[in-house]
Order: C-alpha cells, then structure tokens, then sequence
C-alpha cells in the first residue's frame, strides 16, 4: 500500500438512491421536530478530525480508523462498508459513486470513478423494438437493464493505493463494533 502522511480533502460521493414521499408523509414530517436528538442519523459538531455520513454509527466507524492511526481514505472506505450494514437503503455496495482525494503535502489530486457500468454483453441497440424504438419496458424493468456494481471494487481501489490500513482493520473495525450496542 502507498502510504500517506497526510490527506487534507476527502470528498466520498455515494450514489445513494431513495424515495420520495407521499403527499401524506410530507405532512407528518412537517409536524414533526426538525432535528430528533435521539435519532442515529442527526447532526453532529466536532473539532479536529471528522467523518461525516448520513448514519451516526458508520461515522463512528470511520473515526474509529483516524484513531487507530488510519488516514482520510481509511476512514472512507470504513464508513462506506459501515454504511451497507448501517443504512442498507442507500444502495452501498450494490451501487457505485466518486472519490475525490486531495493530498495536503503534494498538492496532487485523484479522481476515483467506480460508478456502475453495463454488463459485458451489453450491446447499443438492445433496448431498441424492432421498428427501432426504445423498449421502456426491457430497459427499465428488465434483468438486463441491472448495472454491474461498482462500490466495492472502487472502495478497495481507493484503500489499496491511498489508505494506510490493511483491509482487515478497515473492513471490520472489531473493536468499535462491540463497543456499540445498537438501539
């Protein structure tokens, strides 16, 4: 693994899909306290070394990797895998997304794409009927139309060339797991 000394800018884009509320359900959110102190997913304030997620839990595995020693990457990464035990719905490790990497002591940057891509036999006109119009059908609902995940193999790239722990720290942060009980 390439280390590191110090990485000032990590920005960790997850492409995460959810989905919209009814009518109904925008009501009661609005009746609802903006910020419930007593969720898992709220905002957090902090000083010096942070992660930041959209569950408290996975962010307190990524900063369990600063702690341990780890670097901005390590603690992506973490949280990333957190995040598809965490906040399953947010399509983690069945999906894809960016990172971006700024190294404080360089200056260089580095652009990780492991968005999802098409099945090897995909082909340009398999979504086309034969009078050459677009088969919505096939092409939204069908098997084919299912993209090859990409988050693993992008986290894992990520961590091999610019994080500074081995995958078996990063993957399962033992100690800040049990250290946790779930509500």
């Amino acid at each position: 693994m390439t280390y590191l000394p110090r990485l000032s800018t990590l920005l960790c884009c997850f492409c995460l899909l959810g989905s919209s509320l009814t009518y109904s359900q925008s009501q009661n959110v609005l009746a609802s306290p903006l910020i419930d102190f007593d969720s898992l997913i709220n905002p957090q304030e902090g000083l010096g070394d942070m992660v930041v997620s959209t569950d408290r839990l996975a962010s307190e595995v990524g900063l369990s990797m600063l702690k341990a020693g780890g670097n901005a990457v390590d603690a992506a990464v973490a949280t990333g895998f957190a995040l598809a035990v965490t906040y399953p719905r947010a399509g983690n490790l069945g999906g894809g997304g960016f990172m971006l990497i700024s190294e404080a002591e360089s200056g260089d940057a580095h652009f990780i794409d492991f968005r999802e891509t098409a099945p090897a036999a995909a082909t340009r006109d398999m979504f086309l009927k034969p009078d050459g119009t677009v088969d919505k059908m096939r092409a939204y609902f069908s098997h084919q139309s299912a993209g090859v995940p990409g988050t693993v193999a992008g986290l894992l790239h990520a961590l091999e060339h610019y994080g500074s722990l081995p995958l078996e720290t990063v993957i399962q942060p033992r100690s800040i797991w049990h250290a946790m009980a779930l509500p």
